[in-house]
């Protein structure tokens, strides 16, 4: 039963289920291009700090090390809680809040908007720097 008023639904367990797993999916690849991004970024400025300390360092001329960014996190153990939660559930229907169904169902969880903004960072580095 939908009820607008206290924003909560009843899903199909199965579907809920198969969507969740479609949204694990598609994390991981997130996940793994992201990891691999982040090493990308990481070396490019690690070369330019190189490249900086091996030149004449004058008056005693700090270079300072500071990493304005930071790993992508692994949220993969998230979905896995929820998706064998699901699995266990004797429930038909489950019922979820405005929050839950956000995240669950339409993948918009609270931490993917700065994650997504993390990813589009990276590759806007690497572009410039490439």
């Amino acid at each position: 039963m939908l009820s607008l008023r206290q924003k909560t639904v009843n899903v199909s367990r199965e579907i809920l289920l198969e969507r969740l797993k479609e949204n694990f999916l598609s994390f991981c690849d997130s996940y793994v291009e992201a990891l691999s991004d982040y090493k990308k970024r990481l070396q490019l400025e690690l070369q330019e700090l190189h490249q900086k300390v091996s030149g004449d360092i004058q008056d005693y001329e700090l270079v300072k090390l500071k990493m304005t960014f930071n790993p992508p996190q692994d949220k993969r153990r998230e979905f896995l809680d929820v998706i064998e939660m699901l699995e266990l559930s004797v429930d038909e229907n489950i019922n979820l809040d405005h929050d839950a169904f956000r995240a669950y169902f339409k993948n918009e969880w609270d931490w993917m908007e700065p994650f997504n903004a993390m990813m589009v960072s990276n590759k806007a580095y690497i572009a410039g720097k490439i």
